[in-house]
């Protein structure tokens, strides 16, 4: 789990990284699965973060982040439009943070298909854009 700085609260930028380098993969895999989240929200469509990944060949292909494409603030916001933009929801409920509101709190998935399937992946590196959504993932998955 990761959670990277924004610059809606200051605070933020001392409290957390503006990226975690070198999350190791060290596979060939066909897609790569991000269970991911953000908080505070910004327009759709805004880059807030990527993935880069690292192949054992040299490349590197990006794998950005877009809000309301892949992600929402993990707050439900009210009058918030419903995205048509293929985004993803994996899981709504609630937590520690989210129960003494009675409020919900949801996480989302975004599958990416490995444009290099027969390449082993070295590794991932998580980066902020540093909007004001401040970005975070709890699960990468390699098939």
């Amino acid at each position: 789990r990761a959670e990277l700085a924004g610059f809606v609260k200051t605070r933020l930028k001392d409290l957390y990284p503006q990226a975690v380098k070198d999350i190791v993969v060290g596979r060939k895999c066909e897609r790569l699965y991000f269970l991911h989240g953000t908080g505070w929200t910004v327009a759709d469509g805004t880059p807030i973060g990527s993935y880069l990944v690292h192949y054992a060949n040299g490349d590197q292909r990006a794998v950005p982040m877009l809000y309301g494409f892949d992600v929402r603030d993990w707050w439900p916001q009210n009058g918030e439009a419903k995205s048509s933009h293929g985004l993803v929801l994996a899981w709504q409920g609630e937590n520690d943070a989210s129960r003494p509101l009675n409020r919900v709190v949801r996480i989302y998935k975004t599958t990416w298909p490995n444009p290099l399937p027969g390449v082993a992946i070295k590794s991932i590196d998580f980066v902020s854009a540093l909007t004001d959504s401040a970005p975070f993932v709890i699960a990468i998955t390699a098939e």
